[in-house]
């Protein structure tokens, strides 16, 4: 099975603002007052790609600078949590990072499922420090419900 994602999540507030900087932006509820900003749409992507842009920040190779700018910026209001999984048929990885105050709180991490198992997985270390408070039976990536995404491209 593949779960190929990208996207940042916040607060809900913080995330409708990021979406709201962008034509293609689509905001999905997530528990807790969360909410998620699908990045794999192809016109989102079409429209970071066009923004362009020069972060002070480290931009991953794998997301545009465009929206590192753009998170920069709003997150002196709210962190943000940048987030990526690449699976298929068990292997694979993630990656995730938390912006806060126009810094790298957590700097973006990627682990692989073939390195040895890291205490706590990016993805849930970033959302802890959001504020994700993890279940007696999930973690916080499933507490948000990220888990019921395998891909963003129907939000196109």
């Amino acid at each position: 099975m593949t779960h190929s994602i990208q996207a940042v999540v916040a607060r809900q507030p913080a995330i409708e603002e990021l979406a709201g900087c962008f034509k293609h932006g689509h905001c999905i509820a997530a528990p807790q007052g969360f909410a998620i900003l699908p990045l794999s749409i192809s016109k989102l992507e079409d429209e970071l790609r066009a923004l362009g842009g020069t972060s002070r920040l480290e931009v991953p190779a794998e997301f545009f600078a465009g929206l590192i700018v753009a998170v920069e910026g709003l997150s002196h209001a709210a962190p943000f949590v940048i987030l990526q999984t690449e699976y298929f048929g068990g292997a694979g990885g993630q990656g995730a990072g938390v912006i806060s105050a126009g810094e790298w709180t957590i700097p973006w991490t990627w682990s692989n499922t073939d390195d040895p198992a890291p205490e706590v997985w990016p993805i849930d270390r970033a959302l802890a420090e959001i504020g994700v408070v993890r279940s007696a039976d999930d973690d916080e990536f499933d507490s948000l419900q990220l888990g019921r995404y395998r891909m963003f491209r129907g939000f196109d």
